[in-house]
């Protein structure tokens, strides 16, 4: 089931917590599983390499992370750390992805990761848009120029998965952004929590 809300995903939200190493060591295998899941992983796409600073995969991709909205998530930086920001920081710039810490509890940073990540799904939804427009005949040029005159609401609803290891905040990170209250509730199997927020994208 988590496979299938991963392939129809507008966007991903990478959760680890920054109390936990290996919750943190965790996120390249879950990169990889998304690559899987979305047909990206190409024979030209993914290099495996060990980094030995950090002592984990450090996945390169030569252009297929560029294309997916991800956002890298530090949670739980109102406790003690095992995982400093610059090891966040670093991941994120290795992986070309975008990089954020919070604190689900604090509500410290929550709105700004699920706008960034959402802006990040449109952009590339629009993008997307843009380019297949493009790709039509020569006659339908003039009929593009004027539907791109023309004033467009969209009212797209951008499905964001939100995935890492357990116990990392996932569930509190949904809660917390949809209903503004910090629930402290850890559970070992396998959640599916949908919900629902509207808000303007500028």
């Amino acid at each position: 089931m988590q496979d299938q809300y991963i392939k129809k995903s507008d966007g991903y939200l990478l959760v680890y917590s920054v109390t936990d190493r290996s919750s943190f060591n965790d996120i390249t295998e879950i990169l990889e599983n998304i690559l899987r899941v979305k047909d990206a992983a190409s024979a030209d796409g993914v290099r495996f390499l060990v980094c030995e600073k950090f002592q984990i995969y450090i996945l390169l991709f030569s252009m297929i992370l560029i294309q997916l909205p991800i956002l890298l998530v530090g949670n739980k930086i109102d406790l003690d750390r095992a995982v400093t920001t610059e090891m966040g920081e670093t991941l994120a710039a290795k992986l070309k992805v975008a990089f954020l810490e919070l604190s689900a509890k604090n509500h410290t940073n929550i709105d700004e990761a699920f706008a960034k990540l959402a802006h990040l799904a449109y952009a590339k939804k629009r993008e997307h848009k843009h380019e297949k427009k493009h790709k039509g005949k020569k006659d339908d040029k003039k009929k593009h120029n004027e539907e791109e005159h023309q004033p467009q609401k969209d009212d797209t609803v951008y499905q964001l998965v939100v995935l890492g290891a357990g116990g990392v905040g996932k569930s509190a990170m949904t809660v917390q952004y949809t209903s503004h209250k910090f629930v402290d509730v850890y559970g070992k199997s396998f959640q599916i929590i949908i919900r629902r927020k509207s808000f303007l994208i500028s």
